[in-house]
């Protein structure tokens, strides 16, 4: 890493602490109040001037009520990665063995299967609904129950 770099990265860190404090509309005061950590001081991470420890730049993300991750600047491929990482946060055990499951290929048709309620084929009398139900039912491998005209998935 070199210099530029590293004041680049203190800039960027600044920002970061700095945006997240107006957002929530915290003074410097406040915030070195409630982190225990000078005012002087915030203002010079803020300036990006400031080499924060990771144990201060923890006790200023807690005293805003945010995450570590969110202030340290990174070079994340998607803008959408916070998003991903709040939705996994705020998911239930059983959500996140999904989401995973998908991610790797690996739930395709299994689960759209056991959710899948039904198609439901409306037109006209004559229009071809039987018809065009039959060849969409054998091609996707399903099989018409004894009576009634629903159909259910086989396999």
């Amino acid at each position: 890493m070199t210099k530029d770099s590293e004041a680049g990265f203190l800039e960027q860190l600044g920002q970061r602490v700095r945006t997240m404090r107006a957002l929530r509309g915290m003074s410097r005061k406040v915030l070195a109040r409630v982190s225990g950590i000078s005012e002087r001081y915030i203002a010079q991470l803020e300036g990006g001037k400031g080499n924060v420890s990771i144990v201060l730049l923890r006790r200023v993300s807690n005293a805003m009520g945010a995450h570590l991750e969110d202030l340290i600047p990174s070079t994340e491929p998607s803008p959408d990665w916070a998003v991903i990482r709040d939705l996994l946060r705020k998911a239930s055990p059983g959500q996140i063995v999904q989401a995973k499951d998908i991610l790797a290929g690996q739930s395709g048709l299994v689960h759209r299967r056991k959710s899948f309620a039904g198609i439901a084929l409306i037109g006209l009398r004559g229009a071809g609904k039987s018809t065009l139900g039959k060849m969409l039912a054998k091609k996707i491998g399903w099989k018409r129950p004894h009576s009634g005209s629903c159909w259910r998935i086989t396999g």
